[in-house]
This record gives structure tokens, C-alpha cells and sequence, in this order.
């Protein structure tokens, strides 16, 4: 009998890491897309969810007199040599090829954020090279209550951290947020793409039923004036609406709360703060 229950949990414990895996590659590789001049990449904070099939690319661009770093998202193909980037400058006159000769580096990843390489590390410059080795980047280690049936989730590299609970009874949004107080926090904040990237893995694993709506920690004031819509999170930073909306969100003006729906992919849907859904908590 404790047999049979041994291998039950090893068996549960085999799905939930086979449907972790799917809603990963489901969502795409989350890479560095950035092009820059500078070696330090202080200016690299933008991210992208790559499509399916393209991994993480790093290619530096070296002359005599420049030299041009791209981070971004490409095919195999192109991290093979075997075409051109997307979006690369025009290739220079051949009165300029003539006086500076061009280096490319490529270097090609398969993790999250794995395409922003240190400022200090030296890279072989050759005509092209190709490689699947990712880049270390800073480890940043945050703590998790995780009490009361809360989780810490993490990237691969531990530099975007949340510690949350999905509740699966229905409240009020004002009402959901007071529980989550009450339990050392608020509901959660999603105000990066990493972030949101995280919840809707962690929701796509649990395989939540077809039409759930949970609330989430963003809002808006009531408004007579129709626009501008102004949302903010539950920290009081403004939520930025190029990331995360369903099409056509926000669209409802008597509707002032936040939802992450299953409907198109735990994607953000403004709802009527009366209404009754499930939420996330998140604490700090």
C-alpha cells in the first residue's frame, strides 16, 4: 500500500513538472533586446517574450572604430550564421569596408535573460561563432513566507522573485485585498513583463478551469471623464498598458478593477469591482 502511495506522488510530481515544462515553452523564452554602444549595457533594461522557436541572441559588431552590441530574440538559423538579423544596420559602402574591416560575434542562448553578458567578461571575436552556452547573470536571493499555502516563484536566474497565493474562494476586489493584508500582504503587483511572465506560468500549470478571472492588485480611481484611463497597482506605481491587455482592454468604464483571465492566455481584462473572483495575494 505505501508503495502504491509512493509512486502516486511520484507520478503526480512527473505531470505537474511535464505541464510546468509545456507552459514555459508555451510562453516563449523571455530575452535582453536591446542595441547599444556601450560595453557596460546600463542601457539594456527592455525585455521580450520571444515567439515559439526563437532562442536568445547576443551579437557584438567590432571595427576599428566601433563597436555595436544587439541582444535580442532570433531563430536558429540566424544564430547558425545562416541569415541575416532582422532590424541589422545596413551593411556599410565598400569604400568604408575597404578602410574598416568588420568582427561579428554571435552567441546564442537557450534560457531566460541568459543574452546580457557581464561588462567584464571578454568574448573571441571572430567572423562568426555560435555557441549555446548562456551568460551568467547577477543572482539576486529573496525569501519566501511560504506559510498558509504560499510559493516563491523565480526565474532561471533568481533576479525576479514572488512570493504569492492563489485563493480559490470568490470575494470582492476591495474584499480580496483586505484578506490579503490580513495574511502580510497585497494582492499581487505584476508591474514588469517578467513578472506577469511568471503568473501566467504558475497559472497555466495548475490548470485552473476555462473561464477563471482572479483579481489582481491594479485599479482605477472613478472617473466622470471617459479618458484617459489611469490605473495603478497596488504600490501606487502606475500600471503600464503596453504589456500584459488582452485586445481591446480596458474597455468597460464603469469597470475600475483588474482580472488576469484564462481567456486568451491570463491575459489583464478590466472588470466591475463588485463582481465576485478568485484572487492572488502577494507577499512582500
Amino acid at each position: 500500500m505505501e508503495l502504491r502511495v509512493l509512486l502516486f506522488v511520484c507520478y503526480v510530481a512527473l505531470i505537474a513538472e511535464a505541464s510546468l515544462k509545456d507552459a514555459r515553452q508555451a510562453l516563449g523564452l523571455i530575452c535582453y533586446e536591446c542595441q547599444t554602444t556601450d560595453p557596460t549595457f546600463q542601457d539594456c533594461t527592455s525585455l521580450k517574450i520571444c515567439p515559439n522557436g526563437e532562442i536568445c541572441l547576443y551579437e557584438k559588431r567590432s571595427t576599428s572604430v566601433s563597436t555595436d552590441y544587439t541582444m535580442g530574440c532570433a531563430t536558429p538559423q540566424v544564430c547558425n550564421g545562416q541569415a541575416l538579423i532582422v532590424g541589422r544596420r545596413a551593411r556599410p559602402p565598400a569604400s568604408e569596408q575597404l578602410v574598416h574591416e568588420r568582427d561579428t560575434t554571435i552567441d546564442c542562448c537557450t534560457t531566460n535573460f541568459c543574452n546580457l553578458p557581464s561588462s567584464t567578461s571578454t568574448m573571441p571575436s571572430t567572423t562568426i561563432t555560435t555557441t549555446l552556452t548562456p551568460t551568467t547573470l547577477p543572482t539576486f536571493i529573496q525569501t519566501c513566507d511560504v506559510s498558509n499555502g504560499y510559493t516563491l516563484l523565480n526565474d532561471n536566474q533568481g533576479s525576479t522573485t514572488l512570493c504569492v497565493k492563489v485563493h480559490s474562494e470568490a470575494k470582492l476586489w476591495e474584499n480580496a485585498r483586505t484578506q490579503c493584508r490580513q495574511e502580510g500582504g497585497d494582492l499581487v503587483v505584476l508591474d514588469s513583463p517578467l513578472k506577469l511572465h511568471l503568473i501566467q506560468i504558475e497559472l497555466t500549470s495548475m490548470g485552473l478551469d476555462d473561464g477563471v478571472m482572479l483579481w489582481i492588485g491594479a485599479h482605477e480611481m472613478p472617473t466622470l471623464l471617459p479618458l484617459p484611463r489611469h490605473f495603478n497597482w497596488a504600490n501606487g506605481q502606475p500600471v503600464d498598458m503596453s504589456y500584459g491587455w488582452a485586445p481591446g482592454e480596458p474597455e468597460g468604464y464603469n469597470q475600475h478593477c483588474v482580472t488576469i483571465n484564462h481567456a486568451g492566455g491570463y491575459t489583464l481584462h478590466d472588470n466591475i469591482c463588485w463582481f465576485i473572483h478568485k484572487f492572488i495575494c502577494q507577499r512582500l
